[in-house]
């Protein structure tokens, strides 16, 4: 699944907690998306199309205390060049969970590092494949 967005201000949580994210507009989200946390990859046109593999949340922030959906994206490298991303593609793989709620912020750290390992091992596989 493939959309683009603009980028929106996010809180900070993400990097608060050792994770930075790219939070996107849940208003291009297809419908069809349910919650969780997802395989991804961005596609930046600024100065030239990168891509750049990473994980995504896109639902409430539980364990903050969040109702409203949001969808961000962590990469496992962060893009050289201007930080200011404006809008990207973004395309969505397999979903690795769904949202949970963590009894506390050391426990979703955690959880956040396995995903990542996860989606990394999911990465490797595919281009052993291609």
């Amino acid at each position: 699944m493939r959309f683009h967005s603009h980028t929106v201000a996010g809180e900070g949580k993400g990097a608060g907690i050792g994770f930075p994210t790219i939070n996107f507009d849940v208003g291009a989200v297809p419908s069809g998306l349910t919650f969780g946390i997802y395989r991804c990859r961005i596609f930046i046109p600024q100065g030239g199309v990168t891509m750049h593999d990473g994980v995504a949340h896109y639902g409430p922030r539980v364990t903050f205390g969040g109702t409203s959906p949001t969808f961000e994206v962590h990469l496992f490298e962060l893009p050289a060049g201007d930080a200011r991303l404006n809008e990207a593609d973004v395309e969505v793989f397999e979903k690795i969970r769904d949202v949970q709620k963590f009894l506390n912020v050391e426990d979703l750290k955690t959880e956040i590092a396995k995903d990542i390992r996860l989606a990394k091992e999911l990465l490797a596989k595919e281009i052993t494949h291609e």
